[in-house]
């Protein structure tokens, strides 16, 4: 299997190289490594050229993290594909793992495995995923040890319950991600979200539950800062644009976007926009079950709620 990496970096010169050395210490080498430079203004461009020609370094204008991960995706020649952000480290075994599960496995077409964070500055080891959730939700081990295949007919509402792979985690067949196409660059936060739901709506899911992932916390960083639900409201309710709902699945949609608005309409009101909560709240009360639906962020929800008698006695 011919596997290409896509690292996306945008001022990532102080840990980079980390992350490269990380990709190249792995026991499966890779077939190529693309770096898009998505317009570091910062001494990025010259810590991959010390990598030359083992690192092919593309070069853009800042266009975001979506539009940097396409540009990888269409220069790509891989079999499979392998995301990577510029401040993680895999394991040496990430690929090897991987690529075993989707060699074993024809009706796999992605696969993500387990992470543990830590923290920049002094190197502590702030969680390791649980992967108990991960694993109630596969219906067999797979021909590998210490891996799994998601039932076909739950991996959909799993994915909506949670956002459980993160980017680096991912391998993906390149045949599966043309039929599903690219990430949606009008998304400022939750497109990696919408491409695992995209995916998880043609293809089957595999797991591998080993940590072969470090995943580096910094304070400034963009998944360390709070977002609220009208980004994933965003990134959910266009979903059906790129792959078509099947009706087993579309009351489960409509109960987390009916979920997603009333905390919407709270984070909406918070900001001070009336008008915009009155027309997330109505929207959510039409849509689906806040009662009786999926998991969501109960917190989001019940304040939302709060918002539904506020706004109907016009009160500030």
């Amino acid at each position: 299997m011919k596997i290409s990496v896509i690292i996306t970096t945008y001022n990532g010169s102080r840990w980079i190289a980390a992350a490269l050395d990380s990709v190249l210490a792995q026991t499966l080498a890779p077939a190529e490594i693309i770096v898009i430079n998505d317009g570091s203004t910062d001494d990025t461009a010259h810590v991959i050229a010390r990598y030359a020609p083992r690192v092919q370094c593309i070069d853009q204008p800042n266009a975001g993290i979506s539009a940097a991960r396409n540009r990888g995706i269409l220069c790509a020649t891989g079999d499979a594909l392998a995301f990577f952000d510029d401040d993680d480290i895999w394991l040496p075994q990430k690929l090897a793992r991987q690529a075993a599960l989707l060699d074993a496995h024809a009706e796999v077409g992605v696969v993500f495995c387990n992470h543990q964070n830590f923290e920049h500055e002094t190197g502590t080891i702030l969680l390791e995923s649980d992967n108990v959730k991960q694993q109630q939700l596969a219906s067999r081990p797979a021909a590998i040890p210490e891996a799994y295949v998601l039932q076909p007919q739950s991996q959909f509402a799993g994915t909506l319950d949670d956002n459980y792979a993160l980017p680096s985690t991912l391998m993906v067949r390149a045949d599966v991600l043309r039929q599903v196409g690219l990430f949606d660059t009008s998304l400022s936060y939750g497109e990696d979200w919408q491409m695992l739901l995209r995916l998880a709506l043609v293809t089957q899911i595999g797991y591998c539950s080993d940590i072969l992932l470090r995943r580096r916390i910094r304070t400034n960083s963009l998944s360390s800062h709070g977002k609220d639900d009208r980004d994933l409201l965003r990134a959910l309710e266009t979903l059906p644009n790129f792959a078509p709902l099947p009706a087993s699945s579309r009351a489960e949609w409509e109960d987390m976007c009916a979920a997603l608005g009333v905390s919407a309409a709270y984070y909406s009101r918070k900001s001070g926009d009336r008008a915009a909560a009155r027309k997330y709240l109505a929207t959510a009360l039409k849509r689906g079950r806040l009662i009786g639906g999926r998991r969501y962020d109960w917190r989001s929800v019940m304040n939302g709620l709060r918002e539904v008698v506020s706004l109907s006695l016009g009160r500030s």
